[in-house]
């Protein structure tokens, strides 16, 4: 599973512009989340993309004996 989403950040403008509902999440929210569900994360990535906002990108795989 790949995962790409804003880090946490108080760019209001998005969620005028684009309709965000959420402004980003901490990496350690997704972490939980994956985890949560039963996926291993492989790697993680940030790039920053301007406006003092930051992209991460997460990879991961599912937990063979991961019931959900």
């Amino acid at each position: 599973l790949i995962v790409a989403d804003l880090e946490k950040h108080t760019n209001e403008a998005m969620r005028k512009s684009y309709g965000d509902r959420w402004l980003g999440f901490h990496p350690d929210e997704i972490d939980s989340f994956l985890q949560s569900s039963g996926f291993t994360i492989t790697s993680r990535q940030s790039h920053a993309i301007g406006r003092q906002m930051t992209i991460n990108i997460y990879a991961s795989v599912k937990n063979s004996n991961h019931n959900t």
